[in-house]
């Protein structure tokens, strides 16, 4: 598990990964950049950008992308399970509470997960109420 101030920071870094390379052509060494971060998974999606001689392939962040796979798989008895979903991921989500819906964002906004928590206390998180990208695309220069 991930500290609060290393989950923000996680987060700030991944989106900051995020400006600067998505939808781009990379080289290796900006490959070896993304990659000294423990939370980052580089996949090779194997197929080539017209005639430029680069691969797509897809930079992904784990814990954002672990978090939100459990959200969207995972019937909620309580609002503190999925307090305890959020805290476990490590991203140091801030919770906003208005009656019976719970609001988690990330310091920056670009993630929002909401939650609405029934009168017998299971909580519901729909697929549609979840503003978060785990990963972003990026084209790597193959050199020959």
């Amino acid at each position: 598990m991930h500290s609060g101030r290393k989950g923000w920071k996680m987060l700030t870094t991944f989106h900051a990964l995020k400006e600067i390379y998505a939808s781009r052509e990379i080289t290796m060494d900006d490959l070896e950049v993304m990659q000294q971060y423990d939370f980052i998974r580089f996949e090779n999606r194997g197929i080539s950008r017209s005639e430029t001689d680069c691969l797509l392939c897809e930079v992904h962040c784990m814990p954002l992308e672990g978090l939100l796979e459990s959200l969207k798989t995972t019937v909620f008895d309580s609002i503190q399970n999925v307090r305890r979903s959020i805290a476990h991921s490590g991203l140091n989500l801030i919770e906003h509470i208005d009656g019976a819906l719970y609001t988690f964002q990330s310091e920056d906004k670009q993630i929002e997960i909401l939650a609405t928590k029934h009168e017998n206390g299971t909580v519901h998180i729909d697929i549609d109420d979840i503003e978060a990208e785990p990963l972003f695309q990026v084209y790597l220069r193959v050199q020959h």
